[in-house]
C-alpha cells in the first residue's frame, strides 16, 4: 500500500486540500472506483473536473476478530479446557500487544455530481503477521492438540472405570442394597449413598456437568450393579 503521506504530498503538489473523515454520508457509501486505481489517475480525473478538495477515510482491524471468545470457549469440554486454556490466554494476550493503529485500506475520494469518486489502497498485513482470524486459532489449536486431548481423554477413561468398579464392589457389599428389590428402591438407595460428603468422586460420574446427579444414569447404572449382583450369586 502506498503510503497516506505519499499520497497526500502528491495531491497538495497539484494545489489540492485532502481531509480525512470518520464517517461518510449513506448516500455516499458506494465507490465509484477509477479503472486505473492510483493516485495519478485519481489527479488527472479531479483536475478535468476542477475539483480542489478531496476526503480520505481509513479502515482498520478490530483486534476482537483475532480473539478466541468466551463464546467459543464456553463450547470446549472440560477436557479440552483443561488442555488449551492457557494457551488461549497466552494467545489472546499476543494480540493485545499488536499495534493495530496501521489501516488495512483508505479510501481516497472527491465528490462528483452526488456520487463519490476515487480510488483506494489496500494491505491486509495480518498475513504478514501469521495472525489468523479467532475461529480459525481456535480450530487450529484444537488440532495441534489432538494427541495430547486424546492422552487426557484415555486417562479421564480409566479414572472413570476404576471409580465404577470400586463403587460397583461398595454397594454389591452392602446388605442394604440387598433389600432393593424393586426400580424405586434401588433409584432411592444410589441418590442416598451418592449425596454423602465421602461420595463426590463417585458423584461426578452421574452429573455430567451439571449440579444435579442425572436420574436416568444413576438408574440405569444401579439396576445394571443388581443384575451382575444377582447373577453373581
Amino acid at each position: 500500500m502506498i503510503s497516506e503521506k505519499i499520497v497526500i504530498d502528491k495531491l497538495a503538489e497539484n494545489d489540492i486540500d485532502a481531509f480525512e473523515v470518520d464517517t461518510l454520508d449513506s448516500q455516499l457509501e458506494t465507490l465509484i472506483v477509477l479503472k486505473n486505481s492510483n493516485v495519478e489517475e485519481f489527479l488527472r480525473f479531479i483536475k478535468s473536473h476542477d475539483i480542489t478538495t478531496v476526503f480520505y477515510n481509513k479502515a482498520f482491524y478490530d483486534p476482537d476478530i483475532f480473539k478466541i471468545t468466551d463464546e467459543e470457549i464456553s463450547r470446549l469440554d472440560d477436557d479440552l479446557l483443561e488442555v488449551l486454556t492457557d494457551e488461549i490466554d497466552i494467545y489472546n494476550t499476543q494480540i493485545d500487544d499488536i499495534d493495530f493503529s496501521r489501516p488495512i485500506q483508505i479510501t481516497y475520494f472527491a465528490l462528483y455530481q452526488g456520487q463519490k469518486v476515487g480510488f483506494f489502497e489496500s494491505d491486509y498485513w495480518h498475513f504478514d503477521e501469521g495472525l489468523l482470524l479467532g475461529k480459525e486459532k481456535y480450530l487450529d489449536l484444537i488440532d495441534s492438540y489432538e494427541s495430547v486431548i486424546d492422552d487426557v481423554l484415555e486417562r479421564r477413561k480409566e479414572t472413570e472405570e476404576k471409580l465404577r468398579s470400586d463403587l460397583d464392589t461398595l454397594i454389591s457389599e452392602d446388605d442394604q442394597f440387598l433389600l432393593c428389590t424393586n426400580q424405586r428402591l434401588r433409584l432411592s438407595y444410589i441418590q442416598q449413598l451418592l449425596n454423602k460428603k465421602d461420595m463426590g468422586q463417585y458423584r461426578e460420574l452421574f452429573m455430567h456437568g451439571s449440579e444435579f446427579i442425572n436420574p436416568r444414569t444413576a438408574q440405569n447404572y444401579i439396576d445394571l450393579v443388581w443384575k451382575k449382583l444377582k447373577v453373581s450369586k
